[in-house]
């Protein structure tokens, strides 16, 4: 099973899909976190204490199976560095009278938190904001600025070298 060696780097016990609401696929290192009930299938291919079940109380097809990213694929803190920096190139180059670097662009992203605090936990809403904001002080259509930018974050953002073993 070429899921296997990827899934053993999950956490606990983590929910990897959910839609409809009454289906989801629950991983987890402790087989008795992950013995719950209405078991419908069981993946084959883990290796000892790691299990992992589909559940779905009402038979439909599950449509999507999420993974929390945060280096159970591939390692995220490299590819966010180089997206950014490719989103401050871009920046320099298109909007010269911006005026932003790392440190300003985190506390003007800090401002953003705080005066949205329902958007905390939204790093890409964070992100648009605060491009828009710094883009309006310098003059520039903010919302233009803002999805030109993450276009371009995001473009680098999905370019990522998978784990070996889960490149398979």
């Amino acid at each position: 099973n070429l899921m296997a060696p990827f899934l053993q780097r999950l956490s606990p016990i983590l929910i990897l899909a959910a839609a409809p609401s009454s289906a989801f696929v629950v991983a987890s290192h402790s087989p008795a976190k992950a013995n719950l009930p209405s078991t419908i299938h069981s993946l084959p291919g883990f290796s000892r204490g790691f299990s992992m079940q589909v559940y779905n109380s009402e038979k439909r097809r599950i449509s999507a199976i999420t993974f929390d990213l945060d280096d159970t694929l591939y390692e995220c803190m490299p590819v966010i560095m180089r997206a950014t920096k490719k989103q401050f190139e871009y920046v320099d180059e298109h909007y010269p009278n911006i005026k932003t670097d790392l440190e300003s662009f985190r506390a003007e992203m800090k401002k953003q938190r705080e005066l949205h605090p329902d958007e905390a936990s939204d790093l890409g809403k964070l992100r648009r904001l605060t491009i828009a904001q710094v883009a309006r002080e310098a003059g520039y259509d903010a919302d233009g600025v803002a999805e030109a930018v993450m276009d371009v974050f995001c473009r680098e953002r999905n370019k990522v070298t998978l784990f070996s073993d889960v490149a398979g």
